[in-house]
């Protein structure tokens, strides 16, 4: 017998319908669930929104996702204050749900990774220790762009769950664009758009790539305009696939892989008002040698950048 709190989110609240664990078996995943929430608990995290709290440390951005797992002291007076939002965050983390978002992961696990590291992946997987949920607050202004990618290769599984403000006057804008490869188009072909053809990584085969993070970089050689040459080359690739409004109460995600290409676009967004929503992803930890790669990384791209606007 489950015991309820009163007025409180429980982790069955948040478990997906079995309609999208079994899509899972299907080779491009991408879901959504209307009406996620029961309407009362919707209604009670729309009314303790902490939008000043976004809007304060977005300042003059387009753009704020704040981790609620973030021990700030703005992040715990939030949680402690707001029991239902307390709630919903330990319910996204809870075993049980995880396991529930781990099922449909399993499911789609030949269609996402290279054989050899299939086994390996499933050793890590069924290891809780190497899991990790993470939920943010996201919050984008009109303008904001965020160009096709498809996630960083840690990230397994990735859901954003809509909170407009009751007086919304989006209509469904401010969602999320999927893509899919043009017939014919190989792993090999998408390395244009990954660190695998940056650096040393150029002199590898892409075999050796367990998991490949591919995106158009718009920063990178044009400030804030899109790279035209990034873009012709991604769309020798890709071509639309599926557009998942912004709609209250609603729950999209995607399992991440080599393919799972999306983007954001909030160009024709209503002026002043805020995408809410909350961002939930599944994560692998990364290992200790990326740890400390990374850093020396992050430099070299740094240096690029220098050298190329001076």
């Amino acid at each position: 017998m489950i015991i309820r709190a009163p007025g409180l989110i429980q982790s069955t609240d948040i478990l997906l319908p079995r309609s999208v664990a079994d899509k899972g078996a299907t080779s491009y995943c991408v879901f959504l669930v209307d009406d996620f929430l029961r309407p009362e608990f919707m209604e009670m995290l729309r009314a303790e929104f902490p939008e000043d709290l976004l809007r304060k440390r977005m300042g003059a951005r387009l753009a704020i996702n704040i981790d609620l797992n973030d021990q700030s002291d703005e992040v715990n007076s939030f949680l402690a204050k707001s029991p239902i939002w307390r709630s919903y965050v330990q319910a996204w983390r809870s075993d049980e749900v995880l396991d529930d978002l781990m099922m449909l992961f399993k499911n789609q696990m030949r269609y996402r990774y290279v054989p050899w590291w299939r086994p390996l992946l499933m050793l890590r997987i069924n290891s809780r220790a190497k899991l990790e949920v993470t939920v943010f607050l996201s919050a984008y202004r009109r303008g904001f762009r965020l160009t096709p990618h498809t996630d960083d290769k840690f990230k397994l599984l990735s859901l954003i769950h809509y909170v407009p403000s009751i007086d919304s006057r989006a209509e469904g804008r401010g969602g999320t664009a999927f893509f899919e490869p043009r017939a014919g188009v190989s792993r090999h072909h998408l390395r244009v758009l990954t660190e695998w053809s940056k650096g040393l990584r150029r002199l590898f085969p892409l075999w050796m790539a367990p998991s490949l993070e591919a995106s158009l970089d718009r920063r990178y050689f044009e400030s804030d305009e899109l790279n035209t040459s990034q873009q012709s080359k991604f769309s020798n690739l890709f071509v639309s696939s599926k557009y998942i409004g912004y709609e209250d109460n609603r729950i999209s995600g995607f399992v991440k892989n080599d393919w799972s290409m999306h983007e954001v676009n909030l160009e024709d967004f209503p002026e002043g008002e805020l995408r809410r929503a909350v961002l939930i992803n599944i994560r692998l930890r990364p290992t200790q040698s990326y740890r400390m790669i990374k850093p020396i990384e992050q430099l070299l791209v740094k240096m690029k950048r220098m050298i190329h606007k001076s």
